[in-house]
């Protein structure tokens, strides 16, 4: 085994099921915000959709230790069938940890269509890097669901570009949006990976629990 690529994790079962009548906000405490202008366009409902281009991306519902009756919300994708990729800082921050996880496929606030699915999670794996240093190149986390969404095909692995003029697209469900709704943006953008360890960054609109994609 290649011991510089283990990864060392740290990860807790979640409960199920979620207590009832929960309030819902904004990603806690999260650092991203709109730049520039806001040039996000919402997701049409056929992209949500049974074989729907962003059907794979997840609404996520949260609640937090020692939160009562509130969630909050954010995005991830699919990965596996039963496996969600989030951001790391929705799930876990130096002063709680999320206890209770609902994944929503389909979600489109108060249009929802029919074939909108739920799953609770199970168990979260973040990095132990993240919970030492909470540097953003680690924030990234796994959530296992309870079992796996139906007619759903989980996004591929592609490689990222390592430089060069790219189309990056930025797409979820924003807080500071109304209706609880999916939304998107694309733009090309001129991005290195040359320098080791660094993420990578982009200019595009963003808000909290629209984590990147």
């Amino acid at each position: 085994m290649d011991t510089d690529h283990v990864v060392e994790t740290y990860s807790w079962k979640l409960q199920v099921p979620a207590p009832p009548r929960l309030q819902e906000i904004g990603a806690r405490n999260a650092f991203e915000a709109v730049v520039d202008m806001d040039h996000r366009t919402q997701v049409s409902s056929n992209d949500l959709e049974v074989n729907g281009t962003y059907r794979s991306i997840i609404k996520l519902k949260i609640a937090w230790q020692g939160a009562v009756k509130k969630r909050v919300w954010a995005t991830g994708w699919l990965i596996r069938d039963d496996i969600v990729i989030t951001a790391a800082h929705v799930v876990y921050q130096t002063d709680t940890f999320a206890t209770e996880v609902r994944a929503h496929v389909g979600d489109n606030g108060a249009d929802s269509i029919q074939g909108l699915q739920r799953r609770y999670g199970s168990r979260v794996v973040i990095p132990c890097a993240w919970q030492d240093s909470q540097e953003v190149v680690h924030d990234f986390a796994f959530v296992l669901l309870q079992g796996p969404f139906d007619h759903v095909v989980p996004l591929p692995y592609e490689p990222t570009p390592s430089a060069g003029l790219n189309d990056i697209g930025v797409v979820g469900y924003p807080a500071d949006k109304p209706g609880k709704q999916m939304y998107m943006e694309f733009r090309q953008v001129d991005c290195s990976l040359f320098e080791e360890g660094q993420p990578l960054a982009y200019g595009i609109s963003t808000f909290r629990g629209k984590c990147k994609g």
